[in-house]
């Protein structure tokens, strides 16, 4: 376990400085497999409402790539996306054998396909910035150090000398 987690960092931490550094391409590339294994984990999570899942990973790619051609957010575009999903995963339920659930499986579908792919959009937006570059670098060290202080800090807050002692006087 530590030993993977060892060579993923070696491996890993250096592919993305890189890719941020070159930007373009290979910062999309990157985003668009984080955005793919994100979408798809968030589907394995959410089993419990059956999702649409390969309609959900299909639309994720697709919309992601959609994206890709405008350099500035599109916003009247992406509502049209979102209206156009929607009425993708309300067609599937309405001809579909399975109507229970069809809200929960609906919602959870489309905020798979719709808002992650968005939100790391975003990511590759802001790196074609000006300074755009500075500006990813800041948000993935200010997320791996908030990350790694919170985890220190909730260890010593729920262990040892910590709060979860003085409530449980």
């Amino acid at each position: 376990m530590l030993s993977t987690r060892i060579l993923t960092a070696l491996v890993g931490i250096p592919l993305v400085f890189v890719c941020i550094y070159f930007g373009n391409i290979p910062f999309y590339l990157l985003m668009f497999t984080v955005s793919f294994f994100c979408v798809k984990e968030y589907l394995a999570i959410s089993k419990r409402y059956n999702p649409h899942s390969a309609t959900s990973l299909a639309m994720a790619v697709v919309f992601f790539l959609f994206l890709y051609f405008f350099d500035i957010f599109p916003y009247d575009k992406v509502a049209v996306s979102a209206i156009i999903m929607m009425f993708v995963f309300f067609f599937i339920e309405v001809f579909g054998e399975n109507p229970s659930l069809s809200v929960g499986r609906i919602s959870v579908s489309f905020f798979g396909s719709f808002f992650i792919p968005l939100s790391l959009m975003y990511m590759v937006y802001i790196r074609n910035l000006y300074d755009g570059m500075k500006l990813i670098f800041f948000i993935f060290i200010v997320v791996w150090v908030l990350r790694d202080n919170f985890r220190i800090s909730q260890n010593r807050l729920l262990k040892g000398t910590g709060i979860l002692k003085i409530l449980v006087k």
